[in-house]
């Protein structure tokens, strides 16, 4: 009956805020993988809604080489290799800290460049938020 109670008081711990709490910081220690995430959809010209890019203009295609379709935003890397996520006590937001950064996202909005679209946050969430959550709630059962 000793286990059961000090479960049950260990569980007590297990809160909205505690899961909140822990996915957060499973995003801040996992940064690597969603900004990969954010900038390979970046890459194929995604914006975070899942929509596209604008796409190249014929004179940048003939002139400077860029491939016909949207958008990449990518010349050197060097605004791809500034992302990071800054995790917070209520939300993860992504950024570069790349010189280009203001310019960007003045050109094609904040929200459309930083973040994840619906397919790469499930994707992110199960193979990375899940596991670290279930190790999370497994922990106030090992008394």
């Amino acid at each position: 009956m000793g286990k059961l109670l000090d479960i049950a008081n260990k569980l007590s711990g297990l809160t909205e805020a505690s899961i909140n709490e822990a996915a957060l910081k499973s995003f801040s220690d996992n940064q690597r993988a969603a900004t990969d995430l954010n900038t390979d959809q970046l890459y194929h010209g995604k914006q975070a809604d899942g929509g596209f890019l604008p796409d190249y203009s014929q004179r940048s295609v003939t002139v400077f080489g860029k491939p016909p379709g949207p958008m990449r935003l990518f010349e050197t890397g060097a605004f791809y290799r500034g992302f990071f996520v800054k995790v917070d006590k209520t939300k993860a937001v992504f950024g570069s800290n790349d010189s280009k950064t203001e310019k960007l996202t003045k050109a094609f909005g904040q929200d459309e460049i930083f973040g994840l679209t619906k397919e790469n946050l499930t994707d992110f969430s199960r193979n990375y938020v899940l596991p670290d959550l279930q190790k999370f709630v497994r922990s106030f059962f090992h008394v």
